[in-house]
């Protein structure tokens, strides 16, 4: 497979990993997609064009169609399930897949979550590992992630870890103020510094053979009973408590991501979140 041609980037939605992406796509035509208009002074001073539009609206065609005229490169879904709004997310999706056909989307990139993985008992999963429509959460991220793949597009799924990184830390405020913590000790975490998250979706785009569904994560996993009781000593807060069984929606599973990072090229930057919490937390992290 080629790489793709187009230079110009469409970001679908534009929360926290679109505002590191805007800054490692400095110096290309960047159009960004977002609900509202609150981000878009700064985006508009990144050099960002800036389109407040709802994804779930019925006259999607009429809003984006002539904002994608002449078009011509990379689209980046990086909008949360929750901008969705309808149970059924599919129609949507294939109104938005629709315009994008009248564009001249070079790759179309899905930002999803490792969640649809759902509960392995603390095995290994990896990118090539069976799915799990397990709860509502899954059933949602799965149904976006089939309406994407069959829109036409040269489509790709990244499903990537929980982010973390400078102004979100998991878990910081809960430890930081002595509440109990949902769920088990012994389950665990997988983690994905925002930046390798960027860093990721950006090369999914460029790529010469990236996974079609990859999975994206720091090389680390770790148990909760090891993150919480470190974070809590960073902070100067008291041992963290769990309160048991029931307070996990996701599962518990490590995430084994080599294969997805390999077909990229790339390795993580940040291997593992343990070394990057005391200075993300001196900054105000």
């Amino acid at each position: 497979m080629s790489t793709p041609a187009g230079t110009g980037a469409l970001l679908i939605g534009c929360g926290y990993l679109g505002a590191v992406m805007v800054r490692m796509l400095s110096g290309s035509a960047v159009t960004a997609l977002t609900r509202g208009t609150q981000r878009h002074a700064a985006l508009r001073a990144a050099g960002v064009q800036c389109l407040a539009c709802d994804l779930s609206a019925p006259d999607l065609d009429q809003q984006l169609t002539p904002a994608l005229a002449g078009f011509d490169g990379v689209a980046y879904v990086l909008a949360p399930p929750s901008a969705w709004l309808d149970a059924d997310p599919r129609p949507a999706l294939q109104r938005l897949t629709s315009v994008l056909r009248t564009a001249r989307i070079t790759r179309a990139v899905l930002a999803s979550s490792t969640a649809v993985y759902g509960d392995a008992g603390g095995q290994w999963v990896s990118a090539a590992s069976a799915v799990r429509d397990c709860d509502a959460r899954s059933h949602k991220l799965l149904a976006i992630e089939e309406a994407w793949m069959s829109g036409g597009l040269d489509s790709y799924v990244v499903r990537l870890a929980g982010l973390y990184g400078p102004g979100r830390v998991i878990g910081r405020d809960t430890v930081a103020r002595g509440e109990i913590l949902p769920g088990d000790a012994d389950e665990w975490l997988n983690l994905l510094h925002i930046e390798d998250a960027a860093r990721a979706l950006l090369a999914t785009a460029h790529a010469a053979q990236p996974l079609r569904h990859a999975l994206i994560s720091d090389a680390a996993p770790l148990q909760r009973g090891d993150y919480y009781p470190q974070l809590a000593r960073v902070l100067g807060a008291p041992a963290p408590q769990f309160g048991g069984a029931g307070g996990r929606r996701a599962g518990s599973r490590r995430c084994d991501s080599s294969s997805s990072w390999a077909a990229l090229g790339l390795r993580p930057r940040w291997p593992d979140s343990r070394a990057a919490l005391p200075s993300l937390l001196a900054s105000g992290g």
